[in-house]
């Protein structure tokens, strides 16, 4: 394979399209009798990043749902070698009080470069692989019912196929724009459907151990054998995968539970922390409140985090280990005679207070004097006893040799 440079610059946009086929169109939608109170709302909500080897620059974006409908989803990404591949999944949710079904979903459509030529799946670069499916990897039907109250899930990947030969790979960086639009109309008796239903219940565990429940209907081949894929969420354990046979009868079931992972929680120096939370594993997110002790001849400093109030408050997210950071309220102050001698070698004063005591050092060679104390060997800040001490701090005793000085001054012998 050559050694080439090439990135293919990857846009995208998921749109839902909502109408009302089996309203006529003269209906205002917004506020009219006939439909009674009835409410019309499906949306997209929870993109979370399944898997990706993509960096993301200051020139790309992380897939987000935008429009104040959130009725759209879009990313940008750069695939920059063969083998590099951008996925999420997102959820389809009805929350309004009216059954929705699918129906229209257009071909994936995209713009390569700069030139004004559709790319649909059927022809897309022998370069690049694109899909959107359910989240079970089923393909996205005309006339599935998304019911009140429930959601399904897309799952959207993009990769620069790494299966390449030579010839397939680009010459040049690539920008491709790409949109998949899925209409929602509202289910009628009229609507004929595909396949058999069967549900997917996601349970959720909470703090207090109850759950939340989330329910995916989803339509298969009756007698298959599914199994359905996770819904995964920050925080939590995957359960083990289930296969279930689909009934005909349309009553086929899989719950799935996700329970709090549980991170260790690590408290240094405990005997100066208050709290109802000692060390030990925590389920994610719950709260975690430490206040600190006075510490003798310590005054506090901040906690191991950074932070600086008496009291924290935090979720627990990731293993932790805290302590809390005191600083004496005493200081020592070293003594180097700097090839001399001197006694004390050193002293304790209280922080932020007058050094005080100075000592007199001696010098072991002929030819220089003691010319004072000092912060650095050769340089520094000249330290007298009403230097202000605020940490561990070692001075430097300073020899002038005798050569060094000069004398300046006049002899007055007076008038004859």
């Amino acid at each position: 394979m050559k050694n080439r440079k090439y990135i293919i610059l990857v846009a995208l946009s998921l749109l839902i399209v909502i109408g009302y086929a089996a309203l006529t169109s003269n209906i205002d939608i917004d506020g009219s009798t006939k439909i009674k109170g009835n409410s019309w709302d499906i949306h997209f909500e929870n993109v979370v990043l399944n898997s990706g080897n993509v960096k993301i620059d200051d020139t790309d974006s992380e897939a987000i749902i935008t429009e104040n409908d959130n009725t759209k989803v879009t990313y940008k990404v750069s695939l920059k070698k063969p083998g590099d591949f951008y996925e999420f999944t997102v959820d389809a949710k009805n929350d309004g009080s009216i059954d929705g079904m699918v129906n229209l979903t257009t071909s994936m459509v995209g713009f390569g470069e700069n030139d004004p030529v559709e790319i649909t799946e059927n022809n897309l670069p022998s370069y690049l692989k694109y899909s959107v499916t359910y989240n079970n990897n089923s393909p996205i039907e005309k006339y599935h019912e998304l019911k009140a109250g429930a959601l399904e899930t897309y799952k959207i990947r993009v990769e620069f196929d790494k299966e390449l030969e030579n010839a397939d790979l680009p010459e040049n960086d690539i920008d491709l724009a790409f949109s998949f639009d899925v209409e929602y109309i509202q289910s009628g008796e009229e609507a004929v459907s595909t396949g058999v239903n069967y549900q997917v219940i996601h349970r959720y565990q909470k703090l207090d151990n109850t759950y939340e429940e989330i329910t995916e209907n989803i339509k298969g081949e009756a007698n298959s054998d599914v199994t359905p894929s996770f819904r995964p969420k920050k925080g939590f354990d995957n359960p083990e995968a289930q296969t279930v046979t689909i009934k005909e009868d349309g009553t086929s079931k899989v719950t799935y539970t996700y329970l709090r992972h549980k991170y260790q929680l690590t408290l240094e120096d405990s005997e100066y922390i208050e709290t109802e939370t000692p060390s030990g594993e925590y389920a994610y997110e719950t709260p975690i409140t430490l206040r600190r002790k006075d510490k003798e001849n310590y005054t506090f400093a901040k906690w191991s985090n950074g932070e600086t109030t008496d009291e924290i408050t935090f979720n627990i997210e990731k293993d932790t280990t805290i302590k809390p950071i005191y600083k004496s309220n005493y200081v020592t102050v070293t003594f180097n005679p700097n090839g001399g001698e001197v006694d004390p070698t050193s002293i304790t004063v209280g922080r932020n207070t007058q050094i005080n005591i100075l000592p007199r050092p001696t010098q072991n060679k002929e030819g220089y004097f003691f010319g004072g104390w000092y912060t650095g060997i050769t340089d520094g800040e000249k330290v007298t006893k009403d230097y202000i001490v605020e940490d561990d701090i070692e001075i430097y005793a300073r020899w002038i040799e005798y050569n060094d000085c000069t004398f300046e001054g006049s002899l007055n012998q007076g008038a004859e």
